[in-house]
């Protein structure tokens, strides 16, 4: 089951700092560094999608759950971009960077995608390759956290900032 996702609009500074880190010592630092900071000080510059990130990749790509699946720029909302964790069986966590022109990229893309976009994407979702309850609620549900990924994807690209999307899976 897909675990709770976070964005993070991070400087370039931070960002350099978590790709020059091991490959095992970048959750710790995601956990211990960046999340307590951005949920404390920083709160503008995150993006919570609990859940919702599922339906959100499926919405924005062609309704599945694949790392590169979609088109560019709408694909790299969630998942695609610098996979920094994810990927491998023992992986529990996933972290994937977009850059300053992706992030601004993605946020022209978001602001022209409408309600109905979204809805029309919800519904290529293939209910046997999806853990949660198609529906009404869940629309709904994944609708609401996506209007708030817009708002954060406009302040990111107008601050020039990386994107960092993390989940625990």
């Amino acid at each position: 089951m897909a675990g709770r996702g976070v964005h993070f609009a991070i400087n370039a500074k931070t960002a350099q700092k978590l790709i020059k880190l091991p490959r095992d010592e970048r959750a710790d630092f995601i956990m211990d560094e960046i999340e307590d900071y951005f949920f404390e000080q920083e709160s503008s510059y995150l993006a919570q999608t609990d859940k919702a990130w599922d339906a959100i990749h499926r919405v924005l790509t062609d309704g599945q759950l694949l790392w590169e699946n979609g088109e560019y720029p709408l694909n790299h909302a969630i998942l695609a971009g610098e996979l920094l964790i994810g990927g491998e069986a023992n992986d529990d966590y996933l972290i994937s960077l977009k850059t300053p022109a992706q992030v601004a990229d993605i946020s022209a893309a978001l602001e022209d995608f409408s309600e109905e976009d979204f809805k029309q994407g919800y519904a290529n979702i293939q209910i046997d390759d999806y853990e949660y309850n198609l529906g009404f609620e869940d629309l709904n549900y994944s609708y609401k956290w996506f209007l708030d990924l817009k708002k954060f994807y406009s302040l990111a690209a107008r601050s020039g900032r990386y994107v960092i999307f993390t989940a625990d899976l």
